[in-house]
């Protein structure tokens, strides 16, 4: 029933092209909606020994997941042509980037600089060999829709992606247990979920272009982030111990994003569109702060 009527509102749409802005618009007035409450939310402030309960790190972290389908959502209402689709690759590209080097900045601040560029290196030959090993082994299989060589593709994709919600996992669940405990920890939280949408936004359109359906676009969006509840209930629990770790976790989580778009994403959106479109639209997503973006120059 649902699916029914998500088709016809799929028809509808493409008869009224107007309609696709407006539901690429809900996205994006969503995405500042959260980014709006981020700073809106007072600050809480715990009493001296009293602890954030578990069952409050799991749910919340839970909806910072869950947030990451809403980037699949315009998927349900459009269908890109291949310019659009190698455009919005490059859209990809600079949200991934982005989120690249925040974590490279976030990693130096638990531990040495080294330590980083050390777990960047050992991203970057991981995504490589993992590239090798997934073309030699899967590269006509079929997957979901997904189908022929563009299954390695799609499985390098969701990997990345997921490994790179390992660290951010990490910073949540040791954010709550730092010293202002639940009010640092529910704004590092908010602040992912904003992140998260664009992220889901930049999977959708990878996948998208592979051939996926939108509410498998969807399903795996949330997919990429559910390390990120997964591993912040432990990194609460074992905030110390977390710690050593995540300069190394974040660089490696980084390095793996940075190559995956020079090696997969970048070549694939100047198949489709022109190479100044493209580089245009990947700096546009990757200095826009409602597209996840924070990089500077």
């Amino acid at each position: 029933m649902l699916l029914s009527l998500m088709a016809n509102r799929m028809a509808l749409l493409q008869r009224n092209p107007s309609s696709v802005w407006r539901a690429v618009l809900a996205l994006v007035v969503a995405t500042l909606l959260l980014q709006a409450f981020q700073f809106a939310v007072p600050p809480v402030v715990s009493e001296p020994g009293q602890k954030v309960p578990v069952s409050t790190v799991a749910w919340l972290t839970l909806a910072m997941a869950v947030t990451t389908g809403l980037g699949a959502v315009p998927f349900f209402f459009v269908q890109l042509d291949p310019r659009w689709g190698g455009m919005c690759n490059g859209v990809a590209s600079g949200v991934m980037l982005a989120a690249s080097f925040e974590l490279i900045e976030e990693g130096q601040k638990y531990g040495e600089g080294s330590t980083v560029v050390l777990g960047i290196m050992a991203g970057g030959v991981f995504i490589f060999l993992s590239q090798r090993f997934v073309h030699d082994n899967f590269g006509e299989v079929s997957m979901l829709d997904v189908k022929g060589t563009d299954v390695p593709k799609m499985i390098l994709v969701v990997s990345v992606m997921t490994l790179h919600s390992f660290g951010e996992g990490s910073g949540v669940g040791v954010s709550f247990a730092g010293p202002k405990e639940y009010s640092q920890g529910l704004m590092v939280t908010v602040a992912i979920a904003v992140h998260n949408i664009p992220e889901g936004l930049a999977v959708s359109l990878l996948l998208s272009n592979q051939g996926l359906s939108p509410k498998n676009s969807l399903l795996w969006s949330i997919f990429t982030s559910l390390p990120q509840p997964l591993v912040a209930v432990p990194a609460f629990m074992c905030a110390e111990a977390f710690h050593k770790f995540l300069p190394f976790c974040m660089g490696f989580a980084g390095g793996c994003m940075i190559w995956m778009v020079m090696a997969e994403v970048l070549p694939d959106s100047f198949k489709d569109a022109d190479s100044k479109e493209v580089a245009a639209a990947a700096t546009f997503a990757g200095h826009n702060p409602s597209m996840g973006g924070t990089c500077d120059l």
